[in-house]
């Protein structure tokens, strides 16, 4: 595609090259004069799925403009309207707004011959388009409305008409009042048909980007789980120097500037990735990493940037330059990381990102050398796969267990359809699945809609809550149970096919801080000691203002705070001791300086060798990690630190048969971090998949092999798989292992 006078190669998340649909050199403008109806009783914003509506079947039936227009009972008269030159204003044509207020505005479209037309369009939250009775675009599967002020731009889709006249209609709701920028306050349609050449100038693709020359701004998908790639094909250089600015507009996600690029899978990275966490902590991390052809971005620097605030919406400016092997780059001005490395020479430049953003004012400069030309097409490698191919079963599929026995792997996969995986009130189906071979292969070995969010014991074929085998034939699964403020505990004997009903654990000692003090916990791990001793780790919250704690001179954040705790079991986890914090200074609040931590959530242990037991654990408002140790099986512990990353979602920490310790964490991407002497230093990091891959589980499953497990991302493009991965760890970092079967299940009904 050309942009400008350069050519750009563009890949979208899954890898496919996308291009703009043709246009006719028609001129077609949008039509000026409306006809609008409303406002009709609201709906429930949060439930608006278009298909279960009422107004639905009432716009498939009409072929002209109605004179009135009825919807739930509710008759509206016509009221007309011009549009004040891309806009619709219609809170100043009902005098206000509540929020999922409806509204329709239809208007009638002349072609004197048959044109591919590209709509544009935009409004503070929902909408749907229908041109002659058919629904051809909606916006609530592409998240609604964004962060920015409403433009034109924010919603483009392409459609072919016949000559002839075609009847526009677009169906409104509104959002609450108020929003994320006082522009947003009012509630307007932005609508317009864009010409041949205004189409190809914004270089509209799905799934990639958008560029305005006019305003030197480059915006990809208003979509929050999507990745994009863009590489500049027409120049080779060397010796390069980028700069851009760039915003982001959501607390996930990261942007970054390509350079050395042989083919889309062999290049240098240097990126500024971000998640709800950093935003917390007003942390801006910066990388410079590089793709190896594995399928994975390796970190050859990752550094927190001092003096770099960390603010969505907010414009950054960003500075890539690369002198012979030396790579700098420069983060609003802040000199952030500096490396040398040989692997790249000579190559193109791009851009690249996940989530929602926007970049302007980007400049490219280097010295121009002759290279080979651009192999062109997507070569990335994905060493990922999918348990669950089988899309018959649902849309949306996500993990919740995984645990060895006799040698055999177990996993659970939960799925559902045309939902998220966050929901704890849609019904899912979770299935249970078993593998021979280290994870190469799979067989669905039996499913059930009994069970709940949370994993609950006894429920259908799932494996649930945390489980380990206890004895030959038997494992045991645990979880909290929130009603009963207790740990439960289930059994399976024919290899999580069923379960035993759940029962509480014995907990010993005084557990009232717990279940009085806090307002919130949860049961995050469950590791079984050398020795046999089973460990458990628990975290626990208090909102708001952290009013409970003993010593009121200890550090606080507003929103909310929380604990880390261990307990331990020597009957099989039948029986509980009392939790102990995981932080010598909590631990000890009468020693000169200690206080409480207040910031360590999700915490997650291994074994080493030597017995030492490690503990790595999210935070809840630090930009690092807290890491750990205790070398009496996890009676007491050291002074928590912070470990020299970031991470969040649900970390997961495994110690190989090497002693390699191995953590699975969010940030940037999903990582590995690897280190070879027990905690005491970890190498930069490794992304195996983007931003949007999160809380994965993690099983040694062959000598220094790692078995990784987790949830893709969603959009409205494509269902959500689980994906897992083959990992082997090695002194110079993960290295992937191809599956066997090329990832895909052999899979038998009934029982493996």
């Amino acid at each position: 595609m050309m942009i400008g006078k350069e050519s750009w190669d563009f890949v979208d998340a899954q890898g496919i090259e996308t291009h703009l649909a043709a246009t006719t050199d028609t001129a077609v403008e949008l039509p000026r004069e409306w006809h609008v109806f409303g406002p009709f009783t609201p709906v429930d914003t949060s439930l608006c799925e278009a298909e279960k509506l009422e107004a639905t079947a009432v716009l498939r039936k009409l072929g002209s403009i109605p004179d009135e227009l009825v919807i739930g009972g509710e008759p509206r008269k016509a009221k007309s309207m011009s549009l004040a030159g891309d806009t619709l204003d219609l809170e100043a044509l009902f005098g206000g707004r509540q929020e999922g207020q409806q509204a329709f505005a239809f208007a009638q479209l002349e072609l004197s011959q048959e044109s591919e037309l590209t709509f544009g369009a935009g409004t503070e939250w929902w909408m749907q388009w229908w041109i002659d009775g058919e629904a051809v675009y909606d916006s609530l599967k592409k998240e609604g409305g964004g962060l920015w002020v409403p433009t034109c731009r924010d919603h483009v889709f392409c459609r072919r008409l016949k000559a002839g006249t075609h009847l526009l209609a677009v169906w409104l709701v509104s959002a609450a009042k108020g929003g994320l920028l006082k522009e947003q306050d009012g509630w307007r349609l932005k609508a317009a048909i864009m010409s041949q050449e205004e189409a190809l100038s914004m270089s509209r693709f799905p799934d990639s980007w958008e560029f305005l020359p006019d305003t030197d701004e480059i915006h990809p998908p208003n979509k929050s789980n999507n990745h994009a790639v863009a590489f500049n094909v027409d120049r080779c250089l060397t010796d390069e120097t980028i700069e851009c600015e760039f915003r982001k507009g959501h607390t996930s996600g990261n942007f970054g500037i390509i350079l050395g690029a042989q083919d889309s899978d062999q290049y240098y990275y240097v990126q500024v990735p971000w998640h709800g966490q950093l935003a917390r902590a007003r942390g801006v991390w910066a990388a410079i990493s590089k793709t190896d052809g594995s399928g994975y971005v390796r970190n050859l620097a990752l550094q927190l940037m001092p003096n770099v605030p960390c603010a969505i919406r907010d414009w950054m400016s960003l500075k890539v330059q690369r002198s012979g092997n030396c790579i700098q780059m420069w983060l609003n001005g802040v000199k952030g990381p500096c490396v040398t490395d040989t692997t790249y020479g000579a190559g193109r430049v791009g851009i690249a990102g996940f989530s929602t953003f926007q970049v302007r004012n980007l400049r490219i400069d280097g010295k121009r050398v002759d290279g080979p030309p651009w192999p062109g097409g997507d070569k990335r490698v994905r060493p990922w796969f999918h348990i669950e191919p089988d899309l018959d079963l649902g849309d949306v599929q996500a993990s919740v267990g995984l645990c060895k026995i006799d040698g055999e792997i177990l996993a659970a996969v939960k799925i559902g359809r045309n939902t998220s995986v966050h929901s704890a009130s849609t019904k899912w189906t979770t299935y249970s699945y078993s593998s021979r071979d280290s994870g190469r292969s799979w067989q669905r070995r039996a499913g059930s809609s009994k069970g709940k969010m949370g994993f609950t014991p006894g429920e259908g074929a799932a494996i649930p809550g945390f489980p380990l085998q206890v004895a030959p034939g038997t494992i045991r699964a645990w979880l909290w149970n929130q009603d009963t403020q207790t740990i439960v505990h289930s059994d399976s004997t024919d290899k999580a096919v069923t379960w035993s009903e759940s029962k509480s654990c014995i907990h010993n000692g005084d557990w009232r801080d717990f279940r009085e003090e806090h307002d919130w916990w949860g049961l995050n791990w469950v590791e079984k000691l050398k020795d046999g001793t089973m460990l458990v780790t628990l975290h626990c919250g208090h909102s708001n203002t952290y009013n409970t704690i003993k010593d009121k001179t200890a550090m606080t954040w507003p929103g909310f705070h929380t604990e880390s705790w261990t307990s331990l079991s020597g009957d099989g986890g039948m029986s509980w001791s009392a939790p102990r914090p995981n932080d010598f200074a909590a631990s000890r609040p009468d020693e000169p300086g200690a206080h409480p931590n207040i910031d360590m959530v999700e915490p997650t242990v291994a074994q080493l060798p030597s017995g030492r037991i490690v503990l790595l654990a999210r935070p809840c408002a630090s930009p690092f990690m807290w890491q750990t140790h205790s070398d009496d099986g996890g009676k007491t512990w050291s002074m928590a630190c912070y470990a020299p990353f970031t991470g969040a979602g649900f970390p997961n920490l495994v110690c190989t048969q090497s002693g390699y310790l191995v953590v699975a964490k969010r940030g940037p991407g999903l990582t590995l971090a690897i280190s070879t002497d027990g905690g005491v230093n970890w190498d930069q990091g490794t992304m195996i998949d983007h931003q949007g891959a999160f809380n994965g589980r993690m099983v040694e499953v062959e000598p220094d092999v790692v078995l990784v497990v987790y949830p893709e991302a969603m959009d409205d493009k494509r269902p959500a798989y689980v994906r897992a991965q083959l990992i082997r760890i090695t002194t110079d970092g993960p290295v992937p292992v191809r599956p066997q079967s090329a990832g895909e299940c052999s899979l038998v009904g009934g029982s493996a």
